[in-house]
């Protein structure tokens, strides 16, 4: 296995549609919180954008963020998430110390 893993996803939702997001976030977290090698999510929002969020996840290892991604309850969140979605844009990072 690969060593741990951690994606920060900077989100930015659709205008006036944050609240939105956050309300469907617990959904999210339990379906990824749920899942072998997972170790947390957050959500923060910008406090001078409303509808700009960085969601940090931390796997494992990249094989557990696999097993999420191939999760069909993802797939179906996703289904109401994508149309919110202005720009996202994931960085990942592995764990140096």
């Amino acid at each position: 296995m690969s060593k741990m893993i951690i994606e920060q996803s900077y989100i930015d939702i659709k205008a006036g549609m944050g609240d939105r997001y956050i309300a469907m976030f617990p959904a999210f977290k339990a379906i990824l919180m749920s899942l072998p090698g997972a170790i947390s999510t957050r959500l923060l929002r910008n406090q001078a954008k409303a509808d700009s969020f960085i969601c940090c996840m931390q796997w494992e290892s990249s094989e557990h963020k696999q097993i999420f991604i191939a999760d069909p309850r993802l797939k179906e969140w996703a289904v109401d998430f994508w149309p919110l979605v202005a720009d996202e844009k994931i960085d990942y990072f592995d764990e140096a110390g």
